[in-house]
């Protein structure tokens, strides 16, 4: 049997309890909404997420014209691949992505995206592709692609929905997935 100064402190004990729980809730609540706002904001910067739909590619064709790459007449899907001149690794990648292309190109539609025209040129002249290049992305498609890092590759389906997404050379873990997204196998030079 308690004593009345046992159930005293058992009262005080208990009430310890229920002050640090509900402290506990209270900072976990704010740890969740944090997270939601992050969230929320990235897939408003730009993030790509699989699912997500994505507006047509606004950027400059070969000849310097305003293109516009719109998903609405696509019967493939499109493969993005997201390049700087001045990138090394994006030089390292050439053969890899090259590769690529020719084991898909029947499956894909693929275009090549330099964020920069500065040496543009002779990046193609010593890497050439063989898909279409355009360069100086609209500030909406950096937005609503993600675009920055490079090389990225992004995939997205006919009806303009990314079906995957890869930043960094086709190396290691992201060529692997790479090779099995699209049931390939990659030189590994």
């Amino acid at each position: 049997m308690w004593t009345k100064c046992g159930s005293g402190m058992l009262v005080l004990f208990l009430l310890a309890l229920l002050a640090i729980s509900a402290t506990f809730n209270v900072l976990q609540r704010g740890r969740i909404l944090t997270l939601q706002e992050s969230s929320s904001a990235s897939q408003a910067a730009g993030q790509i997420v699989p699912g997500a739909s994505v507006p047509p590619i606004k950027a400059r064709d070969p000849a310097g014209i305003i293109a516009t790459i719109n998903y609405s007449v696509r019967r493939k899907p499109l493969l993005i691949y997201v390049f700087s001149p001045s990138c090394g690794w994006c030089r390292r990648n050439s053969n890899r992505i090259n590769s690529l292309v020719m084991q898909i190109q029947s499956r894909y539609d693929v275009i090549g995206l330099s964020l920069t025209p500065v040496g543009l040129q002779e990046f193609l002249n010593a890497h050439p592709t063989s898909f279409s290049v355009y360069t100086n992305p609209s500030q909406e498609t950096v937005n609503a692609y993600g675009l920055g890092t490079t090389p990225q590759t992004i995939a997205v389906s006919a009806e303009g929905k990314i079906l995957s997404s890869w930043s960094g050379a086709y190396l290691k873990e992201t060529g692997s997935q790479i090779e099995k997204f699209f049931s390939v196998t990659l030189p590994s030079d």
